[in-house]
């Protein structure tokens, strides 16, 4: 039986960098999404248990980004998982208003958009199936 090997320009290797490309995107997405949430006043103390749902969210966000291989625009692709994976966090948003949870789910739409453009047309990590 056959090991698969790594080797450059091979499926596997377009693959982990293209994952491994999102992944990072998300980390710099929910730092920037933290951040905004603390200057905002939206997370009034930076506790593990504040900033983790937002930060994580990001994170994920780009990991399956990373993963995902549907066949569909780049842009398209981006902004439906973006609009997905937020509506986890977003929606326990609606308690307080519909304005944390408008915010909170478009800047998920625009940070999976950006995910996606960086990832296919910046770093040329198209999606491999």
């Amino acid at each position: 039986m056959e090991t698969i090997k790594n080797i450059p320009g091979t499926r596997l290797d377009l693959k982990a960098k293209r994952l491994l490309i999102c992944t990072i995107g998300g980390i710099i997405a929910g730092l920037i999404c933290t951040a905004g949430g603390h200057l905002s006043g939206n997370i009034s103390e930076l506790s593990f248990f504040t900033i983790a749902p937002t930060f994580f969210n990001r994170v994920i966000l780009g990991f399956i980004i990373g993963i995902s291989s549907l066949k569909m625009n780049f842009l398209f692709h981006g902004a439906l998982i973006g609009l997905l994976v937020s509506l986890i966090t977003s929606i326990p948003f609606l308690e307080g208003g519909i304005t944390g949870f408008l915010f909170f789910t478009s800047a998920g739409i625009i940070y999976g958009i950006l995910i996606e453009l960086f990832a296919t047309k910046v770093f040329k990590a198209e999606a491999v199936v």
